[in-house]
């Protein structure tokens, strides 16, 4: 097998048309994307344990059907979890490109 590429989130939604802030705290980053639709949030962690994709949208997303969501009336959001269970999904990094993609 040949050796994976670390997925580019700024410069794969970039490309997508979407305005990108990153955000960067010591184990994670969160990466802001905005379009017309609304403001899609999307964090990376690196601690060992964790789910390392979070997403979460102020706008219902289109994502893989293995995955559901769960609306937030605290923070007024959408976060993409497991489809039978409010826990943080197991999103890959395939995932995460097909979210980006298909919500621009």
């Amino acid at each position: 097998m040949g050796k994976q590429i670390k997925l580019n989130v700024k410069g794969w939604a970039e490309q997508c048309g979407y305005s990108v802030e990153v955000d960067r705290h010591g184990v994670y980053t969160n990466y802001n994307l905005r379009n017309t639709n609304g403001l899609m949030r999307i964090e990376r962690d690196t601690v060992k344990g964790h789910t390392p994709w979070i997403v979460c949208a102020n706008y219902k997303l289109w994502i893989p059907e293995r995955f559901g969501y769960y609306f937030s009336s605290y923070t007024k959001d959408f976060t993409v979890v497991l489809k039978d269970r409010v826990e943080y999904a197991d999103l890959t990094e395939y995932d995460i490109m097909q979210i980006i993609s298909n919500n621009k």
